[in-house]
């Protein structure tokens, strides 16, 4: 009994602080929680909290909601959050951390100008189906996918307040998604 109540109040003060200094909370709230109770207790107890802690970030930043960015990423996100969700404990570490390698260096070079933006519609539907479903995939299993919409959308050139506004309106709805998931 004291131990939940320690391990729901941790996680109540660090999905606040998460709120507060928006920084990917499944690779900092969630290995705390895993440290105090089993790595699926602490990606289930730390998803929900994610819904309320995004649905607080969607009414602080609701007027800087990019909605073409929305349109692009919501789809692809929770198509593979669903899946990601199932097979939560069938996934290969080394091959999620170099997709995400990979997905950071890209759009690490894209911002610093190495690779260009291309302004068609086309192009930027083609790279945000990826994206959605990368970061969607790793959300819905519990890691951390924010930082690779978040380099997408910082790479589309969108001011900060529009990367949290866009990022927890699809961050908020995956977690509702995986919680759903997890709980049936």
């Amino acid at each position: 009994m004291l131990t939940d109540i320690i391990i729901y109040g941790a996680l109540a003060v660090s999905a606040f602080i998460n709120i507060l200094v928006p920084i990917s909370g499944s690779s900092t709230v969630t290995p705390f929680l895993a440290i105090l109770t089993d790595p699926h207790r602490a990606i289930g107890l730390a998803s929900f909290y994610f819904v309320l802690s995004g649905v607080i970030r969607v009414f602080l930043f609701r007027r800087d909601i990019q909605w073409e960015e929305i349109k692009r990423l919501l789809l692809p996100s929770l198509i593979a959050a669903g899946i990601g969700a199932f097979i939560l404990v069938t996934i290969e570490s080394r091959l999620l951390l170099t997709i995400v390698l990979g997905f950071t260096i890209y759009f690490f070079l894209k911002k610093v100008g190495v690779i260009k933006n291309k302004e068609n519609r086309e192009a930027k539907t083609l790279v945000a189906v990826p994206v959605g479903l990368l970061s969607g995939f790793l959300q819905g299993t519990g890691l951390a996918g924010s930082d690779i919409r978040n380099g997408y959308l910082y790479s589309r050139e969108l001011s900060i307040a529009q990367v949290h506004g866009t990022t927890a309106f699809i961050g908020a709805s995956i977690f509702f998604l995986a919680t759903v998931i997890r709980l049936a």
